[in-house]
């Protein structure tokens, strides 16, 4: 070999690992690697350039084995996804009820019935609307209830605090008296 080419390609090296050479000047790079009789002095630099010219390929055009790549999904594609599973339910249900079941045909207290003493009895419409009606205002008189002695159980306790304080203040002021 020349010592001109030993320079040369020593310049396009530097130039190759600053980024600086064209596609042409890597061509001839990689042409001077891979060729069998290459000198001792350049042969670290064979494996590199072996790299450069098959292995990215092999990447770029799928040939060789290749590890999967691994994607990373954003923000916008689970919003995505889950838009199209929550409309894919929605046409589910509707179209599962279409036609079985009618506005004026639902009656939530059809069927309704009362268990006494082990005895089953079935109880009109008008009374079970009654009876629903009922439970709902116990309920809620329930509630006020409980809010109405929780407040009086405070109002107690604040009382109570309220004549701890003034005793103490009784025993401070007494204090007070006698050490004057």
């Amino acid at each position: 070999m020349q010592s001109n080419d030993c320079q040369q390609i020593e310049k396009l090296l530097e130039r190759f690992f600053e980024g600086e050479t064209s596609n042409a000047e890597e061509q001839e790079l990689y042409k001077f690697f891979a060729r069998k009789n290459l000198p001792e002095y350049w042969k670290p630099y064979r494996p590199l350039f072996d790299y450069f010219e098959t292995g990215i390929a092999c990447e770029t055009t799928g040939m060789g084995k290749v590890k999967p790549v691994r994607k990373i999904f954003s923000a916008q594609y689970y919003l995505i996804a889950g838009l199209v599973i929550a409309a894919s339910l929605l046409l589910i249900l509707v179209l599962n009820n279409r036609g079985e079941m009618k506005s004026d045909d639902f009656n939530p207290y059809a069927g309704s019935y009362r268990v006494r003493n082990g005895v089953r009895t079935e109880i009109p419409e008008k009374i079970a609307r009654q009876l629903y009606e009922e439970r709902i205002a116990n309920y809620n008189s329930r509630q006020l209830r409980d809010i109405t002695e929780k407040r009086l159980g405070k109002e107690i306790e604040m009382e109570k605090l309220e004549q701890h304080i003034n005793q103490i203040e009784k025993k401070y002021m007494d204090k007070l008296k006698q050490t004057e």
